[in-house]
């Protein structure tokens, strides 16, 4: 049995409520995450998902037009009764799922400017055909490029998923 077959619809979101209980049982009221939490079976290439006020990931589909994936609820630690809903999504063959924290979106040029989504979102689909780890690679050296040597303020996570068929 594949994760989809022994885990319903909404398990998603529930494990996401239990989660926040916990984090606002163990934490100051003052303290928070974010989270985006999502399952995938690769035999049907569905992504059930739910985001925590966690930045959108970014869907590119293999046309390059883009898909932000935000439904889900509020943080985790500050509200211990939130409610969060879960969605579906299904990825064609060469569609890429980009998964980034706000330090690759806010990191900033020698002049300020925020490396932003948008340019994050062009940059993933111009690169849509490449492997998910050069794409990774080239995301990390074009924020590197962008920022110069400035200091980063922020963690720089980035997650690339892209469904491809076995062997490729």
């Amino acid at each position: 049995l594949s994760g989809a077959d022994i885990i319903e619809r909404g398990d998603v979101a529930r494990m996401t409520e239990h989660i926040n209980e916990q984090l606002c049982r163990a934490t100051d009221a003052n303290r928070f995450a974010t989270l985006y939490l999502a399952l995938y079976d690769d035999r049907t290439r569905t992504l059930r998902y739910t985001n925590a006020g966690h930045n959108a990931p970014l869907l590119v589909r293999a046309d390059g037009s883009i898909e932000r994936l935000s439904t889900g609820g509020t943080i985790l630690g500050s509200f211990d009764s939130a409610k969060f809903e879960e969605a579906q999504v299904t990825l064609g063959e060469g569609d890429l799922l980009v998964v980034f924290s706000d330090g690759i979106t806010e990191a900033l040029s020698p002049t300020g400017e925020e490396y932003d989504e948008a340019r994050l979102a062009a940059f993933a689909a111009a690169h849509r055909n490449e492997t998910a780890n050069n794409i990774q690679r080239s995301i990390f050296d074009e924020v590197d490029a962008w920022s110069g040597a400035a200091e980063r303020g922020d963690d720089q996570t980035l997650v690339i998923l892209k469904a491809v068929t076995s062997g490729e």
